[in-house]
């Protein structure tokens, strides 16, 4: 379950992934299976922003 008011959300090319920016923290999720396959915590400021690469492999 989230705890943090989502900033932005990013899909992925594919439509499978699908990345949200929550106050200090990223988390990636998998579509279809509705569960969280990375989660990216530490930043100094809030995350407005993301972007996936075209590759799928990167967020920016």
């Amino acid at each position: 379950a989230r705890e943090g008011i989502v900033m932005n959300i990013a899909c992925d090319s594919s439509g499978g992934l699908v990345a949200t920016a929550e106050e200090r923290k990223v988390l990636v999720w998998d579509v279809e299976g509705g569960y969280c396959t990375h989660y990216f915590q530490g930043h100094e400021g809030v995350v407005r922003t993301i972007l996936f690469h075209p590759d799928a492999n990167h967020l920016l």
